[in-house]
């Protein structure tokens, strides 16, 4: 034992004696315009903007209020027709309009109204979304001008939808679907759902894929509840659907652009953190110098399923 004692103890001042203090600099924050916009059919086009803010910068109600991007230039074109969208923040809007702001962020409406939360859209039908036509986005903010392409694809419909408990539990499961792939190399598909209970849709992580092994098959696949507010009061059923659910399922086709982003984002999400990932740049649709985000287009496809 002494002998190990002799042995160990120059080793550890050794170790000792190697340890430093280190000065680390870390590079300022370039100013960037994030943008998040979606259309899908029957529906008008809603775009979120937001500044991006440093990595290590403070997170709460009155932080986020500062990222939001407020009197921008923000327009929406079909080819044919195009209109310019308006900034409506939930301060101006009636509380019988609340749930309807919540349906599109996922936020109550507290939150919303203590946010006031502020989105671009517009009441003109004739660029509200239609299957298979192109949408240009334009926006001009903070001295940046952006812009992005979009394309609704015709919806891909699910064969059908199931609930099935997960391994031995049966208090708990995910929810199950079928589909039929076109014989066309180039589907790319995301996955959304929530209970009847729940603000909005989610999308889980691993959400969105494409055909490239599946081409013109038919497969069954499966998808874990997305994390919703209030889940950490049951931890034990984070990611569950439960017995008694109502799972409201929608399913969307998009195209090559939007996968890559989704697929890159998620990608980033999982690997944060972990220093034997590689690191995953982003692919965003938004082309212009300064801008992140995407320009998203949905062909959806709804189906609704009991837990039992």
């Amino acid at each position: 034992m002494k002998k190990i004692i002799y042995i160990l103890c120059p080793l550890f001042m050794l170790l000792q004696s190697c340890v430093r203090d280190a000065d680390i600099e870390i590079p300022g924050t370039v100013d960037k315009v994030v943008i998040e916009g979606y259309i899908e059919p029957g529906q008008p086009p809603i775009v979120f903007l937001t500044r991006n803010k440093p990595y290590f910068g403070t997170n709460n109600f009155g932080s986020f209020n500062e990222m939001l991007i407020h009197g921008a230039y923000v327009s929406v074109s079909n080819g044919t027709h195009t209109t310019v969208l308006n900034e409506i923040c939930a301060s101006s809007l009636p509380d019988s309009l609340l749930p309807l702001l919540s349906a599109i962020t996922g936020l109550d409406s507290a939150t919303i109204q203590t946010i006031d939360f502020c989105l671009y859209t517009t009441l003109d039908m004739a660029i509200w979304g239609e299957e298979g036509k192109t949408y240009s986005l334009i926006v001009n903010a903070e001295g940046k001008s952006l812009t992005a392409k979009t394309k609704i694809p015709f919806p891909t419909q699910l064969d059908s939808i199931w609930y099935k408990h997960e391994g031995t539990y049966t208090d708990r499961g995910f929810c199950w679907a079928r589909v039929k792939d076109p014989d066309t190399l180039g589907n790319s598909y995301r996955w959304f759902a929530k209970r009847s209970t729940d603000y909005a849709f989610n999308a889980p992580i691993g959400s969105a894929f494409n055909d490239k092994f599946i081409n013109g098959q038919e497969f069954e696949f499966a998808y874990n509840r997305a994390y919703t507010p209030g889940d950490d009061d049951n931890p034990d059923f984070i990611g569950y659907f439960v017995p008694g659910d109502t799972i409201i399922v929608r399913f969307t086709s998009i195209d090559e652009d939007v996968y890559e982003f989704w697929r890159t984002y998620e990608t980033q999400v999982v690997s944060n953190g972990n220093p034997f990932a590689a690191p995953t740049p982003i692919r965003s649709n938004i082309k212009g110098e300064g801008g992140l985000g995407v320009w998203s287009g949905y062909g959806v496809w709804y189906d609704t399923t009991v837990a039992q």
